[in-house]
């Protein structure tokens, strides 16, 4: 009977690990969100989970698709906290005064469609997300992402819609052509008689070529020669056979 009994009461601890495991986890509520062109839906975040004080939360996203254009925090049970908004990427903290246990709402988001065609992103927790319990630890808690659907506008949805054949009726104006406008006032023989003048071709214009011509070499025949030159060759070539037989006669 001892046996039986201490077996129910460790399942039951354990059914209870297990229960208070499976409950750790940060959420967006509703999960899946979604808004018209300009509008904007309401996004909440929430927290489930046994002995936490505070957290920070890098939330992303796709900024062409979605903006969050304002965080409200819930202030009666994270007295503190602060948020800073980039695009694609806001970063939140909060804290309580005391250790919490349970579900708690952390605040909500206000998020807007940005592309007037329509779209779909995710709002995900970055790696940088963290709840903390009392002494600064962190806990472990599973982080749920959510998505926002961005519907678009009704004229964007026209527009797509006369594009793809569904509803092609388009009006065209048409163009007179310069044949059959008459000038009014003048009568339709008068009119006919006036033959419109080409316009006048404008004349090319001259543009220097990038190509520099090297400039003329001087033939062998055009250049002036030293006077005297020649003789100077001459009487050196004299002195040096000179220097040479001096020095054979020595």
């Amino acid at each position: 009977m001892t046996k039986r009994i201490s077996g129910m009461v460790v399942l039951a601890v354990v059914i209870l690990v297990t229960t208070s495991a499976a409950a750790q986890e940060v959420y967006l509520l509703p999960q899946e969100s979604a808004a018209a062109y300009s509008s904007t839906a309401d996004v909440e975040i929430w927290v489930d989970a046994i002995n936490f004080q505070g957290g920070q939360i890098n939330l992303t996203y796709d900024p062409a698709c979605a903006n969050v254009t304002d965080w409200n925090r819930n202030t009666t049970n994270f007295q503190m906290g602060g948020w800073k908004h980039y695009a694609g990427n806001d970063w939140i903290t909060f804290t309580a005064l005391d250790s919490l246990a349970g579900e708690y709402r952390v605040g909500t988001l206000t998020v807007q469609c940005e592309k007037e065609e329509g779209c779909e992103t995710v709002l995900a927790f970055a790696e940088s997300s963290k709840l903390f319990d009392d002494t600064g630890n962190p806990v472990a808690v599973d982080w749920r992402a959510g998505t926002f659907k961005c519907l678009g506008s009704t004229s964007a949805a026209i527009t797509q819609t006369s594009a793809g054949g569904l509803d092609a009726t388009k009006t065209e104006t048409p163009t007179a052509s310069s044949a059959s406008t008459v000038t009014q006032g003048m009568s339709e023989a008068a009119a006919s008689t006036i033959t419109p003048t080409p316009a006048a071709t404008p004349s090319p214009v001259a543009t220097a070529s990038a190509f520099v011509s090297p400039a003329p070499t001087q033939s062998p025949e055009a250049k002036k020669e030293v006077p005297g030159f020649d003789a100077v060759l001459v009487m050196l070539g004299f002195f040096v056979v000179l220097y040479l037989k001096s020095r054979r006669r020595k």
